[in-house]
């Protein structure tokens, strides 16, 4: 049964995380192998995936910048390549997972690599995994970071989740802030961990006439 491979992206303060953990629970009720999972980069909340919400976190499965997805959610040394013949190692590690049963859900995936997003293709394509990523589309410079241009290009579907700008337009620029609350421009580092300390979501009228945009 082939899955489907979906990216849900949206600006700073457009509450993904909260969408994914209610999404989460929507599919355990539904009786859903669930597994989430997150570029362990994103070192807030630790191993857990926590919303704004008060109370509203789950645990974590944590991605580094080399691991193979499939053998870190999973946790078993199975090559990611040729799954359909591998599946049948599963249950020597005691676990056999159902295709059309299993939900990945993945928050912060802008963090992912090309390489990581393509071994999520697999497993939605090979195995019939149902396959939510959640993350930014853009960084601060207004730039693509490598694991959305990846998921833009492949996703089977593209949703986005809409904030506001504080003029009432929708926000689609993650700006990032100095401390005096002024906006940088020309920003060398793209990876800077954060949430509204650091960062101001702007639709693009308000981001390119007001660097000097204080909160």
């Amino acid at each position: 049964m082939r899955g489907k491979l979906i990216f849900r992206y949206g600006a700073m303060g457009s509450a993904k995380t909260a969408h994914l953990l209610m999404t989460a629970f929507n599919f355990e009720e539904k009786g859903k192998n669930i597994y989430l999972a997150k570029p362990s980069i994103d070192t807030r909340s630790g191993n857990k995936i926590s919303s704004r919400v008060p109370g509203l976190e789950k645990e974590c499965i944590l991605i580094g910048e080399s691991d193979k997805i499939y053998d870190k959610l999973f946790k078993v040394d199975v090559p990611i390549d040729n799954l359909l013949n591998n599946i049948r190692v599963l249950p020597t590690f005691g676990y056999s997972p159902s295709c059309n049963s299993t939900v990945i859900l993945i928050d912060e995936a802008q963090f992912l690599t090309k390489t990581q997003v393509d071994e999520l293709t697999e497993l939605s394509d090979e195995m019939g995994y149902f396959i939510i990523c959640y993350g930014l589309r853009t960084d601060a410079n207004t730039h693509l970071f490598e694991g959305s241009k990846r998921l833009m290009e492949i996703s089977d579907t593209i949703e986005e989740i809409k904030s506001m700008c504080s003029c009432g337009h929708k926000a689609i620029i993650n700006a990032r802030l100095n401390e005096d609350g002024s906006i940088m421009s020309d920003i060398k580092n793209q990876v800077e961990i954060g949430g509204n300390d650091k960062y101001v979501s702007l639709c693009r009228s308000c981001y390119t006439s007001s660097k000097g945009y204080k909160p």
